[in-house]
């Protein structure tokens, strides 16, 4: 997908920075996307589609679980990150493969050299304001929660001229450190260009944030526990429906005895195949009732 949703790269934010969990964390967040029109195509976004993500978090190592999906498929993956061993392993069950890599410079958003900046590519635009106010608090689970009004506003221009996407909700924000040492990506610049390749060619984005990019940053630090809000024609909702803070069993973290290692490329691959072939096998068997 070329472009993407300011409200799924404000929950990317959000979700993915964080100071140090100075103890552990396990908590299952889950998102739900309902939108009145239907995508034609199995492989897109429904009418109704949720993703369903449990979290568990130490000091220096962490497991995500992500499952997504709709009638039709639902794919699933393991993320683990390893601050001792400076490596990120991304997991599928069902095929008992994993692949690695290394947790050096993540995050980090990669600067053009002046070369690539002299060069005469597309070029287009993104400015993207964010208006964070805090609007009262609540108790969730048990614990205190700060009520924020988000509203995101993104404007195209140049090669992307036409698209463009707003988001307007709210979020309950808990104080609660839950990432990882090493696994702490820059916060978000106020503007930065990029040359990103695609299979068209090459283009050069310019990206500008204005607005509450600060308090934005400062938020990114706690744990969302509950945000519902439309973005693109869609109703966006998610709430963690369980945490806890008991210890965790360390060999959650490791891999498990007979899986494959593979490059990231076959991991890919073999995870794309399934996932066709599983709807294709749907499709068949609801045509045959």
């Amino acid at each position: 997908m070329t472009f993407k949703s300011t409200f799924v790269s404000a929950l990317v934010l959000i979700c993915a920075l964080g100071f140090v969990a100075h103890a552990d964390l396990e908590y299952t967040l889950v998102t739900t996307y309902s939108s009145a029109k239907k995508a034609p195509n199995p492989k897109q976004t429904p009418s109704s589609y949720k993703e369903t993500d449990t979290y568990y978090v130490t000091n220096n190592k962490s497991r995500w679980e992500h499952e997504s999906g709709n009638q039709t498929y639902t794919a699933k993956e393991i993320s683990i990150t390893r601050c001792d061993l400076n490596q990120r392993f991304h997991v599928d069950n069902a095929l008992k493969i994993y692949t690695v890599s290394a947790l050096d410079a993540k995050g980090k958003i990669s600067q053009p050299t002046e070369k690539e900046l002299k060069e005469n590519l597309p070029t287009g635009k993104i400015e993207t304001h964010y208006s964070l106010q805090e609007i009262g608090a609540e108790k969730i689970k048990g614990i205190d929660t700060k009520i924020y009004q988000l509203k995101i506003t993104g404007k195209y221009s140049g090669i992307v001229a036409g698209h463009g996407s707003d988001y307007n909700g709210k979020i309950w924000v808990a104080d609660l450190q839950r990432n990882v040492s090493c696994d702490l990506p820059d916060a978000m610049p106020k503007s930065y260009t990029q040359i990103e390749a695609l299979s068209t060619g090459k283009r050069k984005m310019i990206y500008e944030n204005t607005g509450d990019v600060d308090a934005m940053n400062q938020l990114s630090s706690k744990l969302p526990l509950r945000g519902i809000g439309t973005a693109e024609g869609q109703t966006v909702s998610g709430e963690v429906t369980s945490i806890s803070q008991d210890k965790l069993n360390d060999s959650i973290f490791d891999i498990p005895a007979g899986y494959r290692k593979v490059s990231s490329d076959e991991y890919e691959n073999l995870r794309s195949d399934a996932e066709d072939k599983a709807i294709l096998k749907t499709q068949n068997s609801k045509a045959h009732r």
